[in-house]
């Protein structure tokens, strides 16, 4: 139960990040980042479930929105896409 709760913050901000998303029409990267997230949680809870029974598929679901929060840091970081307008220097003024 704890893990669950303690999973909650970074629920949270990958929630949040796909929210930004949507807002800025980057349905694209939204779309590959969920794919790319969802086979590599897919293929822990895969080899976890088996041994670790519902622990092992926490931590695939732990896992799979970890990998969206990385994803979405990311593509803010990159400066590129929708998100270059937050990056550009404001006009200044004569």
């Amino acid at each position: 139960m704890q893990f669950v709760a303690g999973s909650q913050p970074v629920n949270a901000i990958a929630f949040v990040l796909d929210g930004l998303y949507y807002g800025v029409s980057d349905f694209g990267f939204a779309a590959y980042a969920m794919v790319i997230a969802g086979f590599i949680s897919s293929l822990v809870m895969l080899l976890a479930a088996p041994t670790y029974g519902l622990a092992g598929i926490w931590t695939g679901l732990f896992i799979f929105m970890a990998l969206r929060l990385v994803a979405g840091a990311w593509r803010l970081g990159t400066r590129t896409g929708p998100w270059k307008m937050l990056w550009l220097a404001p006009d200044k003024p004569e």
